[in-house]
């Protein structure tokens, strides 16, 4: 469950832990880390799936949208990426994929 790139809280409009990606920690990172993770756990049968960013959310005024395949703000296309990544390294897992804006919005 990637909620968070550092500690802290992370949920509130203006808070860039929205996007799967902040300063510091680009998308190659990010998916470094999911598939880093697949494969410390890939013979642990407990774990079943991995939520590759929970509740992602608009950051300012960059609105995450689903479908246009935006590299910076598709959401969904980003969540493939990642969860096509992880799924090179064990494809028994399932992939959990979040809506925007903490799933409240079905765009």
């Amino acid at each position: 469950n990637n909620h968070n790139h550092v500690s802290g809280w992370c949920c509130s409009a203006d808070s860039p832990e929205g996007l799967w990606y902040v300063p510091g920690y680009n998308e190659s990172v990010w998916i470094d880390s999911l598939t880093s993770l697949a494969k410390r756990y890939i013979n642990n049968h407990m774990v079943v799936a991995f939520d590759v960013r929970n509740e992602p959310h608009d950051y300012k005024k960059l609105q995450i949208s689903w479908g246009d395949r935006n590299r910076d703000t598709d959401i969904a296309w980003a969540q493939e990426r990642a969860g096509n990544a992880v799924l090179g390294v064990n494809k028994d897992l399932l992939i959990v994929i979040a809506a925007p804006c903490f799933s409240a919005d079905l765009r």
